[in-house]
């Protein structure tokens, strides 16, 4: 649409240019007023109000590009921090719904080993929500989970592996302080009773 609508106003200067230059030939050529001498300083002065005319004009419609260029920016600074807004929104969901999958899963489950896993699932994503949810009580049945567990258990490579992946992202979130101290320690607890089993 605005293509349209600077196409249609060079369309008009253009053909407005072509109509002054045949008028002005047809006067010219029909000799209107009669010829008269021109001198330098009247030549000079033609050409010098032409050229002023000229740059008033050229000036202009850049000054008129520039306004309307910052406005297309504006609005896809504004398009750009809607879709922020919205994947951000979207995010949150995901890791929401993740949270209570792994806490349902860990609740289902009558592995402890199993259970713990899912439970750090569901740590892992509501740490990551704006505002974190069910964090005591992940902690406290993680705490359980581990304390029930027998010494020198061996889980499975891949599901192991996927712990520690877990827990590698649990430990670098920036609210990872505010669960620092009983997060470690249930942690470590983890560690030394479970062993990651290869075959």
């Amino acid at each position: 649409m605005e293509n349209m609508k600077g196409n249609r106003i060079a369309s008009i200067c253009a053909y407005a240019s072509l109509a002054i230059s045949v008028v002005m030939m047809i006067l010219w050529g029909c000799n209107v007023g009669g010829f008269t001498v021109v001198s330098l300083d009247s030549f000079v002065g033609v050409i010098v109000a032409l050229l002023a005319i000229v740059v008033t004009f050229a000036i202009a419609w850049q000054i008129y590009n520039a306004v309307e260029l910052k406005q297309k920016i504006e609005e896809l600074n504004l398009i750009k921090n809607q879709n922020k807004e919205q994947q951000h929104s979207l995010e949150q969901i995901a890791y929401r719904f993740h949270h209570h999958i792994g806490h349902i899963m860990a609740s289902g489950n009558p592995d402890k080993i199993e259970s713990f896993r899912f439970l750090m699932f569901s740590l892992m994503n509501t740490m990551q929500l704006d505002n974190p949810i069910n964090v005591d009580q992940l902690l406290k049945r993680m705490q359980r989970t581990v304390k029930g567990e027998q010494a020198e258990v061996y889980y499975e490579a891949e599901y192991y592996d996927s712990v520690m992946e877990y827990d590698q992202t649990i430990r670098n979130l920036a609210n990872y302080v505010l669960i620092k101290s009983r997060y470690e320690k249930i942690f470590s607890e983890f560690l030394s009773k479970v062993k990651r089993y290869e075959e």
